[in-house]
């Protein structure tokens, strides 16, 4: 089993409800190594460390798998940060993103953070 697949496995488990956004990016960290930030254009996620990438893949669509991934996001945000790091390009579209529309992104990242945080805990 290579590192992507138990860092898929540890997104899998999170996407199934088995453990909180919170819990599986900590349990990437563990995999990993100090998650530093990631890059997200739709049906594709890539977690970084400070060396090396690691793909998620993102199978489905729809508006609850959406409000999950964006709860991922957040977690994983959350851990950057704690350790220092806020490597960040997040393409939402539609008027939210870092590249070309940074300062409606950050507003509405730290609301999911908010939210994240309030209803899992840190």
């Amino acid at each position: 089993m290579t590192i992507d697949d138990v860092v898929q496995g540890k997104f899998e488990d999170f996407k199934a409800g088995n453990i909180t956004p919170l819990e599986a990016a900590n349990a990437i960290q563990e995999v990993i190594g100090p998650v530093s930030g990631y890059k997200y254009k739709p049906n594709s996620l890539t977690i970084s460390n400070c060396v090396n990438r690691y793909s998620i893949k993102l199978r489905e669509s729809g508006r609850k798998f959406l409000e999950r991934v964006e709860e991922f996001k957040a977690a994983l945000r959350i851990v950057a940060r704690g350790n220092g790091r806020t490597r960040i390009e997040d393409h939402n579209g539609k008027g939210c993103s870092t590249k070309h529309y940074a300062k409606e992104f950050w507003e509405y990242a730290k609301q999911v953070e908010a939210a994240v945080e309030a209803k899992y805990g840190t």
